[in-house]
């Protein structure tokens, strides 16, 4: 997808995944949505589009900003956004794909008559022998599973213990 868009332009377009899932949920589901979801729905996105458009700039910042030749606001010609007709039926597709395969495991679960707990738990097992296999097929050098962590963040991990409700 690189060779047909500017990553910042995947980013920006790739926020199209939550209209499409909530396209998806409605045709394949056939659940209606309320208009202040289609609301919520909107300002998820917009809200998506303005990050990543606000993280286009050099180093994150805006266009034009001290240093990177942009000519007081202007954005620098040889930063501008591209995405070629190839590109955007890639990242539509992606998006469709994304959509799809959320509402389709929604799908499989409500279908199920298990309780919510037990499905999540197999959820998370399956989720945990994935990754876990992923690792292991690919568990090559010398590094270890848990190195490069430093003390902030195993005190993050630590004060994010889970809590007794």
């Amino acid at each position: 997808m690189q060779a047909h868009m500017d990553p910042g332009s995947f980013q920006v377009l790739g926020n199209l995944k939550i209209g499409c899932t909530a396209l998806l949920y409605r045709g394949c589901l056939g659940r209606r949505l309320r208009p202040r979801q289609w609301l919520a729905l909107a300002l998820l996105t917009g809200a998506g589009v303005c990050h990543s458009y606000a993280s286009l700039g050099p180093g994150g910042g805006r266009w034009g900003s001290r240093g990177t030749g942009g000519g007081g606001g202007r954005p620098d010609p040889a930063r501008r956004l591209h995405v070629s007709s190839w590109g955007l039926l890639l990242v539509l597709s992606y998006c469709a794909i994304s959509g799809l395969a959320a509402v389709y495991t929604e799908l499989i679960l409500k279908a199920q008559r298990l309780p919510l707990s037990l499905q999540n738990l197999f959820l998370y097992v399956f989720g945990v022998a994935v990754n876990g296999a992923a690792h292991l097929a690919g568990a090559g050098g010398d590094r270890g599973f848990l190195e490069g962590y430093s003390a902030t963040v195993w005190a993050i991990v630590a004060g994010r213990r889970p809590t007794a409700s």
